[in-house]
């Protein structure tokens, strides 16, 4: 009977001092996830701009343009993703689930910086080849918050 009261014991302690350390973990992943979202959300509107321009774009632009959406089309449905598990960690409410949901966001997060980082590299160069001079500042506005996406902090807790 006392090996049951320490082992009970011994348990809620353990529950004790894990819960206000998860309870920080959710809330730094809550606040990564809505800067995170910020971001995703400027390049979803840069996306729907560009998109826009190319109904207008000279034919030349109009294909680096085709090129360019498909390109942020790939990395927002990705950073999508990272959202969504992101909102999942944050909610979770058991350690192990938590864990669960944090490699999930991992391997979505690592999908994501690969993504980035050559997205970054092909749009930046597509971004030199289009003439008209707002339509390439838009594209490399695109382009910089693509590499922010890949470099934050919800996918690189430790350089947070």
């Amino acid at each position: 009977m006392s090996t049951i009261r320490i082992l009970s014991t011994s348990i809620l302690a353990a529950t004790l001092l894990v819960q206000p350390a998860m309870a920080q973990n959710k809330a730094a992943i809550g606040k990564s996830v809505t800067e995170f979202i910020k971001v995703s959300q400027g390049l979803a509107t840069s996306l729907a701009d560009l998109s826009k321009r190319a109904g207008t774009a000279s034919p030349n632009d109009k294909d680096m343009l085709k090129l360019v959406n498909t390109q942020l089309g790939l990395v927002d449905a990705t950073a999508d993703g990272v959202v969504a598990l992101g909102l999942v960690a944050a909610e979770m409410r058991d350690a192990s689930d938590l864990a669960a949901a944090k490699k999930q966001l991992t391997t979505r997060c690592t999908a994501l910086k690969s993504l980035a980082e050559a997205s970054g590299k092909y749009v930046g160069s597509l971004a030199s080849n289009i003439a008209a001079v707002a339509t390439a500042a838009e594209v490399n506005k695109a382009r910089d918050l693509v590499v922010q996406m890949g470099q934050h902090a919800l996918c690189n807790p430790g350089k947070a």
